[in-house]
């Protein structure tokens, strides 16, 4: 608003009568809060010191990605049985995990980003296994009823997380899942989706000179994620017949991904590298499957992906992924009211989003 028309308003609300202070709250009115972020992160029972291992390290990360989105550290809120989580807040069990939820939805408005991230291991029902009676997707979907955000992130990084879509499913809610329905094996898919999320992204050539880049939207990560996931798990290969042969993994960078998840003393013998792997090999490009006349040779003990990656952001489907039965198909959010049109124009811990 311009100082000259400020002014003739003030001189108006003088001569009707109107207090300044009123005219203060009017304009309050007028200018309503920049949105917030507020974000629960959710980790369950981790069972073996190898998976207590994965899950602190992909709260913290989530955690580190999240921390500089919220006004206040009451919005960002990480309940975990893992006392060993840096900025843990609460147990992860039911009656604390809803009271969490029940907290933000009192707090959360309309123009807020609300942030759900649920890591650990899973029931066939899409159920988050946690100390006491597991977490169904059916009371998340209950609690989160009231909640105002029209921005609304569930990301569902455990077994069987595909089963929580169809109770989950809501106008204005962006479900991103490890698995598609019927999946029930745990995947490392948390670690590639954080992967692309802390990616640096380059600044595209259409921006002005000096112009910062700007972070990757939702569908861009999980697009890119589901991809870099399926390539690096058939870049796995049993070494050879029988226990502790181990595994051969080709190219430098999923090496290094492997052993960051597989390369410590806690994982078991079925998960260690074979001691003849090649280094210094590139990370080649890779059939995602064998196909209809495989190469023996190339498949045998050969690892396949075994989740989908699933994508909701339309209110109305089951999910949808980027992985076909043989190959990788970008979701392009093109098509009006069709998958990945929201998750398109949708930052994490951003709720301003893209203008279009």
């Amino acid at each position: 608003m311009s100082r000259v028309r400020l002014t003739i308003i003030l001189f108006a609300c003088i001569a009707a009568g109107v207090s300044p202070k009123g005219l203060a709250d009017e304009a309050t009115k007028a200018s309503p809060p920049a949105p917030r972020c507020f974000a629960l992160l959710v980790g369950g029972a981790p069972g073996t010191a190898m998976n207590a291992r994965h899950y602190a390290n992909w709260l913290g990360r989530f955690q580190a990605q999240l921390k500089a989105s919220v006004s206040s550290p009451e919005d960002l809120m990480i309940l975990t049985p893992q006392q060993e989580v840096a900025g843990r807040t609460g147990e992860a069990t039911g009656p604390v995990i809803l009271d969490a939820i029940s907290n933000l939805v009192a707090r959360v408005t309309p123009q807020d980003q609300f942030v759900l991230v649920l890591i650990g291991h899973g029931q066939t029902d899409g159920s988050l296994a946690i100390p006491g009676p597991d977490l169904a997707p059916a009371v998340i979907a209950e609690a989160l009823k009231p909640m105002a955000a029209k921005r609304q992130i569930v990301l569902g990084f455990s077994a069987c997380s595909g089963a929580m879509i169809p109770e989950l499913v809501k106008p204005g809610r962006i479900i991103i899942a490890s698995h598609a329905a019927g999946q029930t094996s745990d995947t490392e898919f948390a670690e590639f989706f954080l992967m692309a999320l802390e990616a640096p992204r380059p600044v595209n050539a259409a921006e002005p000179a000096g112009a910062a880049p700007q972070p990757a939207s939702l569908l861009e990560i999980f697009n890119t994620a589901s991809y870099e996931y399926a390539q690096w798990v058939v870049r796995q290969q049993l070494a050879g017949e029988g226990a502790g042969q181990g595994w051969i993994v080709q190219g430098g960078k999923a090496r290094e991904i492997y052993r960051r998840l597989y390369g410590e003393d806690d994982v078991p013998e079925s998960k260690r590298m074979s001691s003849t792997n090649k280094e210094g090999e590139e990370d080649v490009v890779l059939p995602l499957s064998p196909g209809v006349n495989p190469d023996v040779a190339f498949w045998s003990g050969r690892r396949l992906p075994n989740g989908t990656p699933s994508l909701e952001d339309t209110g109305k489907s089951d999910g949808v992924s980027s992985l076909t039965a043989d190959k990788h198909e970008p979701i392009t959010g093109s098509k009006g009211g069709g998958i990945g049109m929201v998750a398109k124009r949708t930052i994490l811990g951003r709720p301003e989003g893209y203008a279009k």
